[in-house]
């Protein structure tokens, strides 16, 4: 259609069908040069400037058409979008009304009457608007962003959301992509912004930041399957850094994958061989051999120590304390023990007072025979078992065993108690539980606390929150849970000193000082003990040093005093694939063993302080 006798305006009207703005302009501009008063091509050519982005020729054009042909309700709809595009939504709207007066009801006109309306501040019938289309119409697509901007507008952001997904639904749509992944940015909680993290990683597949953003947020959700899926990804795209093999190498250990892990971390080292936080996940993992290689390169990082920054220097002790532990050098390793918990100081003060101020307060406020005062609803808590204890006492190979059997969810470390404290108020709970105040603070103190557990998947319907401090706060949880099971580990106090010295608990401050340990088990012991005159036979205790022993007697009297049934599973708790993310994180992966029963005893000569303070504790 080049020739003479073409019919510019077919031509025309074929490429702005088919999107060629350039040569539709062109078509258009020869029919006016035939004939200066065609005011449809004069208003079609008016639409193609506005898409070309120039409004103002556009709006000239649009105009000078409506004149010719006030009939034209085209022309009408395109000056009302050429407005739209200058700013000028009051005379869009008016534009656009005059169009769907000749036209009633188009949806050709339905979506810019949606955005003219929204932009005047009538978001609600902007929606209406955009809900004329019906899904089989060319302009659905559009109405539906319109009305995700209109649900936006109106503070109903989840249903905005709902509205781009379905256009996702419907295939690969980056526009709606990258507008859900805005709206989710405007939601701070952690599913909005897992969601616009994975829509990010979508519309940005090599952009290794984006992928490292989505992998994080992934390990936060506790998603870590698909974490170390992440991770694995980037390592092998981006084979040369040591961060994707290091971050990798962490999730694999908290799943249980130990030799995966090593292989992974590393593969760290080997890129970055002086970094110190590699070497410290490392040691958390693996055991030293003397012919295994990694020990003589982590011994030459002795000599390097005082150059390091104090953080590498808190790691790099940490890594080689293990190191020489496994090695039987436990003069050395004790060494290195003690400069760590010395740095750790530094950046961890102390909190025991505090803490006995409130285990004081436990024993003092409340009379014994209060906490045994029964509830009106016995069975609030029946899916809970709370598994307490010290510290380093075994409480993660109880949940462990607890979580192998098929009724039970290990639920990790929760925070529910603590924060359940704090969200009622401590002081009400006691004045609660002391009956110098009505109960309603200590029921909402459970209300609180179960709203804060997660729901297990089925067929498990219990759930094990293993947080060893919320012994602190045993009788409010009896009180305000009464069907709740319980269950308190106890350990060799020597040894928990011990493994709680060796640990980098930036939370317990007391655990870097020997004397402040053997003082935070004193209170410890005392507040248990007041528990067990208050709650009786409510508390099943394990003794660990049993436990590692003889399980095999110590397991199923556990579970019947739970009132579970026994199962295999339970003996082999090395098994299990769930993710333990503790300072246990190596032990629970093999066998149950008596290896750490009696362990201080290789270190009795350090431990002096902590004896000595210990007293006769250390029989408790």
């Amino acid at each position: 259609m080049s020739g003479e006798d073409d019919d510019p305006f077919d031509s025309a009207a074929a490429a702005h069908a088919e999107g060629r703005l350039d040569a539709a302009a062109a078509g258009y501009a020869r029919c006016l040069e035939r004939d200066p008063r065609d005011s449809v091509a004069m208003g079609l050519l008016g639409a193609v400037r506005v898409a070309q982005g120039s409004p103002v020729e556009g709006e000239r054009l649009l105009r000078a058409a409506t004149e010719l042909d006030p009939a034209d309700e085209v022309a009408w709809l395109n000056l009302g979008i050429a407005l739209l595009a200058l700013g000028r939504p009051e005379e869009a709207l008016r534009s656009i009304e005059t169009a769907r007066a000749i036209r009633p009801n188009s949806a050709e006109s339905s979506v810019p009457l949606a955005e003219a309306l929204l932009a005047v501040g009538r978001a609600e019938e902007s929606l209406r608007a955009c809900n004329e289309v019906a899904a089989d119409q060319p302009e659905w697509r559009a109405s539906r962003f319109s009305a995700a901007r209109a649900l936006s507008s109106l503070g109903r952001r989840a249903e905005a959301a709902q509205v781009l997904r379905g256009l996702l639904a419907r295939g690969s749509d980056r526009e709606a992509a990258i507008a859900l992944r805005g709206l989710l940015a405007e939601d701070p909680t952690p599913p909005a912004r897992l969601e616009s993290l994975r829509l990010d990683a979508a519309l940005r597949p090599d952009d290794p930041a984006a992928s490292a953003a989505l992998a994080v947020a992934l390990g936060e959700a506790g998603l870590l399957e698909e974490c170390a899926e992440r991770w694995s990804l980037i390592a092998a795209a981006r084979p040369e850094e040591k961060e994707p093999h290091f971050q990798l190498g962490r999730v694999l250990a908290v799943t249980g994958r130990r030799e995966q892990a090593v292989e992974a971390i590393r593969r760290a080292i080997a890129i970055s061989p002086r970094d110190a936080d590699a070497w410290l996940i490392l040691s958390m993992i693996h055991r030293y051999r003397g012919d295994d290689g990694l020990a003589p390169l982590l011994r030459a990082m002795e000599t390097d120590l005082p150059s390091r920054t104090p953080r590498e220097r808190r790691s790099l002790h940490y890594a080689l304390a293990k190191m020489h532990q496994d090695l039987g050098e436990h003069d050395e390793a004790f060494r290195h023990f003690a400069a760590g918990a010395a740095l750790m100081r530094e950046v961890a003060p102390s909190n025991l007072a505090a803490e006995e101020r409130l285990m004081r307060l436990m024993q003092d406020v409340v009379p014994l025979e209060r906490w045994r005062v029964p509830s009106a609803d016995p069975s609030r808590g029946e899916r809970c078992i709370l598994v307490v204890g010290m510290p380093r006492s075994g409480t993660t190979l109880v949940e462990q065993v607890l979580a192998s059997h098929p009724m039970v969810h290990g639920a990790g470390e929760l925070r529910a108690a603590p924060d359940a404290a704090n969200a009622v108020v401590l002081e009400r709970i006691l004045a609660a539980a002391a009956g110098s105040a009505p109960a309603d603070a200590l029921r909402a103190f459970g209300e609180e606390y179960l709203r804060r557990i997660p729901t297990p998947a089925p067929p498990r319907t219990l759930v094990c929150d293993k947080q060893p401090q919320n012994f602190r706060l045993l009788g409010p949880l009896a009180a305000a849970l009464p069907g709740a099971r319980i269950v308190h580990v106890r350990r060799d106090p020597r040894d928990v000193g011990l493994s709680c010295f060796e640990a980098m608990f930036a939370e317990q401050g007391w655990s870097f000082d020997l004397r402040e340990i053997a003082r935070y088990l004193r209170s410890y012991r005392d507040l248990m003990a007041h528990w067990d005159r208050c709650l009786g036979d409510r508390i099943v205790t394990v003794r660990y040093e049993a436990l590692a022993s003889d399980p095999g007697a110590e397991i199923p009297r556990l579970l019947a005093a739970l009132g579970l049934s026994f199962d295999e599973r339970c003996l082999r708790p090395h098994e299990s694939p769930r993710a333990v993310n503790t300072a246990s994180i190596d032990q629970v992966r093999r066998p149950i063993s008596a290896a750490s029963v009696g362990r201080w005893r290789r270190y009795e000569r350090h431990l002096a302080p902590m004896l000595e303070e210990l007293g006769d504790v250390a029989g408790f």
